[in-house]
């Protein structure tokens, strides 16, 4: 189903004070006003929404100008009507564009030439059927829906996915493209139907960051969102966020200084996505101290243990917790933390002389 524009061309030399289309379901009776709007010059348009496939649909225009004259068109409205009958659209499958990436620069290779690493788009079936993709095409230019005539015998498994490799080297393979994808921003589109101009799915997208995909989440459906851990050819996962080797300054500390605990921390996509970092410390075996971590630049945090007395064993670990609201830590496992111990220099150990008296 599908609305359908109007447009009409209306003149007058003293000007035009009302501009309207009626339109109605054949054998509904009364007709529903939609105000035209002028676009350009003497070009007016209005919008009949969509009906059901097979309805008749009856609709006329009429103006009238400043000395309140009418015309209407056709002539003889609205007895006599403009029409048309709202069609089948055809059956297309049901696949849809899932994933892709358009800077490759350390993801996946070509299989045809190992040494490239070319744009991807990932086909997913939802389905718990096999699908054939033999008539079907993609493109990156949506107003050129039959750009990539897709080869035959491909078939997207049930629940399963296809890649192609958009790298503009159709010759290298049925799974290769004659286009590649605009990092700068651009579209993607499959597309079906008796012409190859019908919409399975389609994608508009912005810039895109080096090795990162932008995909369906959660998997299969509607939303996009940035990954920054790519999942060519399989679900589409979040993954939380990833915390750097934590840095110690001093690495040693004495007694009476303070120790500056740094780390990076990155998330999917290709900027932070990360809410709380937190660093949480502990003295000689007490409970642990919650410190947040503040944002330097290039995704660095930062925090301080406070200076505490020589001997004083300190214990440490940094969490971080993400938009999507998952947690990780580091180290891995909190119960095995990083640690220092006051005035205590690594390697470092006194040997006194053993004495032997008779």
């Amino acid at each position: 189903m599908e609305t359908v524009l109007v447009t009409a061309t209306i003149t007058s030399t003293i000007g035009l004070s009302e501009t309207t289309l009626f339109y109605r379901e054949q054998g509904a009776g009364s007709f529903t006003e939609e105000e035209m709007v002028g676009t350009s010059g003497n070009e007016y348009e209005a919008t009949i929404p969509t009906f059901p496939a097979g309805t008749v649909v009856e609709y006329y225009v009429l103006a009238s100008d400043t000395e309140d004259q009418t015309a209407v068109a056709p002539a003889g409205a609205p007895t006599a009507v403009y029409s048309y009958t709202v069609a089948e659209l055809p059956e297309v499958p049901d696949l849809l564009i899932n994933e892709f990436m358009a800077l490759n620069l350390n993801g996946i290779t070509d299989p045809a030439e190992p040494s490239e690493r070319p744009d991807w788009i990932e086909i997913y079936n939802p389905t718990a059927e096999n699908i054939s993709l033999d008539g079907l095409y993609l493109t990156n230019n949506l107003a050129n829906p039959m750009l990539f005539p897709i080869p035959t015998g491909l078939v997207v498994p049930a629940g399963g996915y296809l890649l192609f490799y958009a790298d503009g080297e159709a010759g290298q393979g049925s799974q290769h493209t004659n286009f590649t994808l605009n990092n700068l921003g651009g579209a993607i589109g499959l597309y079906g139907g008796p012409n190859g101009v019908v919409p399975l799915d389609t994608h508009s997208y912005g810039v895109q960051g080096a090795d990162v995909s932008e995909g369906r989440y959660p998997n299969g459906e509607a939303s996009f969102r940035k990954f920054r851990v790519p999942t060519p050819g399989a679900a589409n996962v979040l993954h939380g966020p990833v915390i750097g080797n934590p840095t110690r300054t001093p690495a040693w500390p004495g007694a009476g200084e303070a120790v500056t605990i740094q780390t990076t921390v990155t998330d999917d996509g290709p900027l932070v996505d990360v809410l709380v970092v937190t660093l949480r410390y502990r003295v000689n075996g007490g409970g642990y101290t919650a410190v947040s971590m503040t944002e330097q630049t290039g995704n660095v945090f930062r925090a301080q243990i406070p200076a505490q007395a020589l001997g004083a064993v300190v214990e440490y670990y940094i969490e971080a917790e993400d938009g999507d609201a998952i947690l990780t830590t580091n180290p891995a496992n909190p119960s095995a933390p990083y640690s220092y111990t006051v005035g205590e220099l690594p390697g470092f150990a006194i040997y006194l002389p053993l004495v032997m008296r008779p």
